[in-house]
């Protein structure tokens, strides 16, 4: 997996499918080092959460950081989520998107599936780690919004659809 600056994802990015990532393929040592890569590049340009597919690899992982995680980014692979309770309006912002804000509903509370990877000292190596658990407020917000672009969704995308029903 190479890196690029981010694409714009109506005209490349979200025209090719959009594939899990093969944990048989890929050592979890390379993962935590892209990840590493996306969350340096999501620092520079003041963002929260960076999904693969917007820096050109179609591939459904994003970091992201949680709220009051004091800045450390997280890496979460093939994400899974079911909504649970209640949607609400939020204003939304994206990367891919600079200096736009977007009305969108989503889920106050979502159940998460997903897959990281995490140092193991007495083995000492990289494993991945299935997560499975509950998350609320911005957290979910960013989980919802980074799985869209790992579906082939934009937010710019979804206001259309809204739009058009």
């Amino acid at each position: 997996m190479k890196l690029i600056s981010i694409i714009d994802l109506e005209k490349c990015g979200l025209i090719n499918p959009i594939y899990e990532v093969d944990m048989l393929e890929i050592s979890p040592e390379e993962m935590y080092n892209e990840s590493i890569k996306m969350a340096e590049f999501c620092v520079e340009k003041k963002g929260i959460g960076l999904s693969a597919v917007q820096v050109g690899v179609p591939e459904k992982f994003f970091v992201y950081t949680k709220h009051g995680s004091g800045g450390e980014f997280f890496l979460v692979i093939n994400p899974i989520y079911y909504p649970k309770g209640s949607r609400y309006q939020v204003d939304e912002a994206c990367l891919s998107y600079p200096g736009k804000v977007y009305r969108m509903k989503r889920f106050r509370s979502i159940r998460v599936d997903y897959w990281t990877v995490e140092y193991n000292k007495e083995m000492k190596e990289y494993m991945y780690k299935q997560v499975l658990g509950i998350m609320k407020g911005d957290d979910a917000l960013t989980f919802q919004h980074e799985v869209d672009h790992g579906n082939g969704k934009t937010i710019a995308m979804s206001i259309r659809e809204r739009r058009n029903r």
